[in-house]
Order: C-alpha cells, then sequence, then structure tokens
C-alpha cells in the first residue's frame, strides 16, 4: 500500500512537472534573451517546427477556453502571468496548459488505480484527487509565485532609489542610473529594470517603459516611484530632487 501510494505521488509529481515546465519555457527564453544567449537560433528547423506547431495547438485549445472565462478573470490571469515573470506567456497559453493539467492528472490517476486493481471506492477517491489537483494546483502555483516575487520586488524598490539617487547625484542622467543600477540589482528586479531598458532600446519612452513596469510589477513601492517620476518629468521637476525626496519617502516606509 505504501508502495503504491508513493509512486502515485511520483506520477503526479511528474504531470506536474511537465505542465510547469512547458510553462516555464518562454521564461527561461526570455531570460537567455536578455543576456544574448541565442540558443534558440541554432535549432534545425524541424525541430523548431514541431515545438511550434505544438504551441500552437496549446495556444488554440487556450483560445477556445479564454473568452468563456470573461475579461475579468482573463485580465487576472494575465496580471499573474506578468507578476511571476512570464511575460512571453499568453493567457491563452497558460489556459491551453492548464486544460491539459485538468485532463492528464486524473488520466494518471484512473491509470493507476486500474494498474493496482483498486477498489472502486479507492479509484473514485483517487481520480477524485487528480481533478483536484489538476484543477486548483496550476493557479495556486502561479498566484504564489506571483506573490512572492511581487513582495520581492517591492522589498527591493528601496535599494534601487538609493542606487538611483547616488547616480543622478554622480551626474547620471536616469537612464544612466537605471542601467547602472541594473547592473548591481540581481532578482526579479534586476530583470524587471533590464527588460525596461530593452524597451526602450526598441523606441519606447521613459514614460511608456515606467508604466510597462508599473503594469508588470503594480506593488505599492514600485507605483510610488513610478508615479514620483512620471508627474515629476510632466511638472519640470529635476530628477535629483525627485530621488531625495522619494528616498526620504521609502526610508520613513521602512521605518514604519
Amino acid at each position: 500500500m505504501v508502495g503504491a501510494a508513493l509512486l502515485a505521488i511520483l506520477l503526479i509529481g511528474a504531470a506536474a512537472a511537465l505542465v510547469l515546465r512547458a510553462v516555464m519555457l518562454p521564461r527561461v527564453r526570455t531570460v537567455r534573451a536578455l543576456e544574448q544567449i541565442q540558443e534558440y537560433g541554432f535549432m534545425t528547423g524541424d525541430r523548431a517546427l514541431v515545438e511550434e506547431e505544438r504551441r500552437s495547438l496549446v495556444e488554440a485549445l487556450g483560445g477556445v477556453i479564454a473568452p468563456r472565462l470573461g475579461k475579468a478573470r482573463v485580465a487576472s490571469i494575465r496580471r499573474n502571468l506578468l507578476g511571476a515573470g512570464l511575460h512571453s506567456t499568453s493567457v491563452e497559453r497558460y489556459l491551453g496548459w492548464y486544460a491539459v493539467s485538468v485532463v492528464a492528472v486524473p488520466l494518471v490517476m484512473f491509470w493507476f488505480a486500474t494498474t493496482t486493481s483498486a477498489k472502486p471506492a479507492l479509484a473514485f477517491f483517487e481520480v477524485a484527487m487528480g481533478v483536484l489537483i489538476g484543477v486548483m494546483v496550476p493557479m495556486a502555483a502561479l498566484n504564489r509565485r506571483a506573490r512572492m516575487r511581487l513582495d520581492q520586488i517591492d522589498s527591493e524598490i528601496p535599494e534601487l532609489v538609493d542606487l538611483l539617487l547616488v547616480g543622478v547625484e554622480g551626474g547620471m542622467g536616469f537612464n544612466g542610473a537605471i542601467r547602472a543600477s541594473s547592473s548591481r540589482i540581481d532578482g526579479p528586479l534586476g530583470d524587471e529594470l533590464r527588460l525596461l531598458l530593452q524597451q526602450q532600446s526598441l523606441g519606447a519612452s521613459s514614460t511608456e517603459a515606467l508604466e510597462n513596469l508599473l503594469a508588470r510589477c503594480d506593488t505599492p513601492a514600485v507605483h510610488s516611484l513610478v508615479r514620483t517620476i512620471v508627474q515629476g518629468e510632466r511638472l519640470g521637476v529635476s530628477i535629483g530632487h525627485l530621488m531625495r525626496t522619494l528616498a526620504e519617502e521609502m526610508r520613513k516606509r521602512r521605518k514604519g
């Protein structure tokens, strides 16, 4: 009985790992792109075509599901994907793999119950658990990842403000201070800063890039940072004064 339970856990874990890997794959590619690693370009044409077809099928499935969830629910999932750092994962792609999880995990449990000759009551319980896991775990995992990542970003904003203040007072422009700070901050905030710089290099204005940052990471500290800078620029206030005011506000917030 113990061995059967362990096997069930392994099977569920394997199914969950496959779904997680599929959802996380675009995130891995984003990091590689930011680091200028062109690994995907070395794929053979056949491999790239097969992967593109598989992605299209999954996204097509998600495209059928998304309209039935309503705009508010789709927007919530999109915010969680951005908050979790899955910038290259569309809502349709996520929902497609979510549907795969909802079907695959109960099927794995049904197969397990059949091969172990489980009694009907136990088999029903195992399949029901598979349905519950397939439905609940992917959404819960995404929500948890987004919450933890945004909390980490929020806690690192005061350090960013201090670095920006040092850079600006040292004679750098705001963009130069952002670039210098991005090389000194690791983790999710560093990733977001590098994405901000990448958007600017592609033609986005500073205001647009900052607004996009806020859309991806809508936390109190990020909101305060972006709104202060954007409004200050519109009013013509010097960036040095803005950074000093913001740094003082962040210090008070940390003490409070």
